[in-house]
């Protein structure tokens, strides 16, 4: 039998020194707790984007003349820079879209600079287009949006959403919010050619005039011993009633022509044929999304808690509602490793009490939370800046079966050496030291299979690398744990003689199953194994056989894969695209008769269960021939109709639409969409 020292080494030494095991298990402990209420809290982790986009608006052109007039051009200056991996152009009515992918090892920022100096030198725009704006794409961390709807005009929607934005705006722990889908302001200034020629004006006159009146103009300074005084003259006119005083003309005898006596001018908004609904009424919708540090799920009930305090407040006839809250996701993966953890730390306890000693079972549970919070405490150091996301969460339920198996072999080998020679240190860390170089490079090459991940390039690399330190974290503190914490716990634990004559229902439990379980490895188990040993080649030969039919399994088709498994969800998208040519009225039509089908196929399941499966429904246009129906259905445990069953009602409550080019259904879970 091997020699075991058990004076010298890291695990000697710390089951001999309780008080520095017991100091580094409370750091870990209170450190952990203080990380998990201040560590970053987002749906996901950030994504590093390497695209940079060219928009170049075009008023008023069609998306084949944009094609032609801007996006070939911007394609054939840019398409010889180094380090280009893709170019995607995109034309539609009014506005020219070029997303441009950068090849992971070149710098995105020079790329940047250079795009830009190519765009810029375009000498053949067409007179129409206004300015290229190059920028590098960004990703956003939506939360939730709201949404201001209700039995009124445009004009007073948008007014109470900008001043509902601002309130948002102004509460703590939110910066990011915008109103989204709302027509700019313009004031129009229409005049016929008889009222130019009774005045004698022209209509380059005419512009000239109102340029020359609507404008600030700054004045200079009087300086004087008690400071300057700024002077500014303040002429900007913003509205109807300012347009309508504005002077076009000062006639010899004093009097004056303003633009309101020969001119009708309207505060309306641009021109552009625009389409949003909220559970079917006219609707403005706010973005709010968290940037840097902000706190997803505090920002959700800020929202939340504001919006209860506002709603009184409001008109009769405009309602404010949330949709689309992302940290109900996050906060149910959280709850869901929470639940696990302490389920999972349970059903530990439970088995090893069967054959262990509960005080030693307890032990060994108490390494679960220790290696969690100890993964916690450096998470957001510099060196990971890990927050707690979607995907991190994912990693430590993932990791959550594996952390506990090194105390549980640690403890059974300490226990084992205990119950033979005895409860002494020496016997415990004997049993600790026996299973350690094992246990150790069973852990290492757990670790080794997750390596890889650390290195997948690309935007979403950040997914792999996320998963990948939390486990690899998560097992560096198991090793601590069970190899340096737990023996000074199991040397100072007590342990009264056992006698069987006094023994309690629990203890006479525990030995019956203690001793099936010896039975069975004698009688069972180890002839097994030593007949699979003597017979090593034909062991071998049926793992080979095993591997084959695996991977044929796999090669013919018997095992699919999938990136993402459509899985049911809790939204629902249908998306409609009309034929070239086809008119405004058609597409609002259309989009109309989605939304009555989708309300008829919710009354017919409310009929049948008492529940309807429609918490909102946001209907908005995409550009003149598209349009979109977001739905967002009542969460899946309060309904018994999955997302695909309510698909395909939807589908077959839709009646034949003329003039629609395309349908198309999408699904999402979180932030992931799959088309069907």
């Amino acid at each position: 039998m091997t020699h075991i020292d058990t004076e010298k080494g890291l695990i000697a030494w710390f089951a001999r020194n309780s008080v520095a095991a017991n100091l580094l298990m409370w750091i870990l402990i209170f450190g952990g707790i203080i990380a998990a209420f201040t560590i970053h809290k987002q749906v996901f982790p950030n994504f590093i984007f390497n695209n940079i986009v060219v928009t170049v608006p075009y008023l008023g052109a069609a998306p084949q003349e944009v094609e032609e007039g801007v996006v070939i051009k911007i394609e054939e200056a840019v398409k010889d820079i180094e380090g280009i991996k893709k170019i995607t152009s995109t034309a539609t009515e009014g506005t020219a879209r070029v997303l441009i992918e950068i090849e992971d090892e070149y710098d995105p920022q020079l790329a940047l600079d250079e795009i830009k100096v190519q765009v810029d030198a375009i000498p053949s725009f067409p007179a129409n287009t206004e300015k290229p704006i190059v920028y590098r794409q960004k990703a956003t961390q939506d939360v939730m949006w709201v949404s201001i709807y209700g039995d009124a005009n445009e004009r007073e929607l948008k007014e109470f959403a900008k001043d509902i934005r601002d309130q948002i705006a102004n509460l703590p722990g939110l910066s990011a919010v915008q109103v989204v889908g709302s027509r700019d302001y313009e004031v129009s200034v229409e005049i016929s050619e008889a009222k130019l020629q009774e005045y004698n004006l022209t209509f380059n006159e005419l512009v000239e005039a109102v340029r020359r009146s609507s404008i600030d103009v700054p004045g200079g300074a009087i300086k004087s011993e008690n400071g300057d005084i700024l002077l500014r003259a303040k002429g900007q006119a913003y509205n109807a009633f300012d347009f309508e005083n504005l002077v076009l003309l000062t006639r010899s005898d004093g009097t004056r022509l303003l633009l309101g006596e020969i001119a009708t001018i309207r505060d309306g908004f641009v021109e552009n044929n625009s389409y949003a609904l909220f559970d079917g009424k006219p609707a403005m919708n706010i973005r709010i999304q968290a940037v840097g540090d902000q706190n997803a799920l505090n920002i959700s009930k800020t929202v939340n808690a504001f919006l209860d305090k506002l709603r009184p407040s409001l008109p009769g006839h405009i309602n404010a509602d949330t949709w689309g809250d992302s940290s109900f996701y996050l906060a149910d993966r959280l709850n869901m490793m929470l639940s696990n953890m302490l389920i999972g730390a349970i059903l530990v306890f439970i088995v090893l009490s069967l054959f262990l000693k509960l005080r030693l079972a307890a032990w060994v549970m108490v390494g679960l939370p220790v290696c969690f919070l100890g993964a916690l405490l450096i998470m957001q150091g510099e060196v990971f800046n890990i927050s707690i996301n979607m995907i991190s969460l994912f990693g430590f339920i993932l990791v959550l079966g594996i952390v506990v198996d090194d105390a549980i072999i640690m403890g059974e080998s300490a226990y084992s050496e205990i119950d033979k020679h005895g409860h002494n240190t020496e016997n415990v860390i004997r049993g600790v030291k026996k299973v350690a170089m094992p246990a150790t490079f069973g852990v290492l090459t757990t670790i080794a299979a997750f390596t890889p991940m650390l290195m997948v390039p690309g935007t979403f690399g950040v997914i792999w690398k996320t998963i990948g330190w939390v486990v690899i974290i998560c097992l560096i503190f198991s090793l601590i744990e069970s190899k340096l914490i737990l023996p000074a716990h199991l040397v100072h634990m007590k342990d009264k003689p056992y006698n069987p004559s006094k023994a309690n229902f629990l203890q006479r439990f525990r030995d019956f199953f203690s001793e099936g379980i010896k039975r069975f490895v004698a009688n069972s188990y180890i002839p097994f194994l030593e007949k699979v040993i003597r017979n090593r080649y034909t062991t071998l030969a049926s793992f080979v056989a095993i591997f084959i039919l695996t991977v044929g399994l796999f090669a013919g088709g018997q095992v699919r894969f999938v990136f993402f498994p459509n899985i049911p969800s809790d939204f629902v998208m249908g998306t409609i695209e009309l034929e070239p040519g086809s008119s405004i009225r058609q597409r609002d039509e259309s989009i109309t008769q989605m939304l009555d089908a989708l309300y008829e196929m919710n009354d017919n399941i409310q009929r049948e269960t008492g529940f309807g499966v429609v918490n909102h429904a946001i209907a908005f246009d995409q550009g003149s021939l598209t349009g979109q129906i977001f739905v967002e259905l009542s969460k899946a445990e309060t309904r018994t109709f999955d997302s695909f069953y309510i698909h395909q009602q939807w589908r077959e409550a839709i009646p034949e639409m003329p003039g629609v080019k395309k349908n198309r259904y999408w699904f999402a879970n979180g932030r992931a969409w799959w088309w069907c």
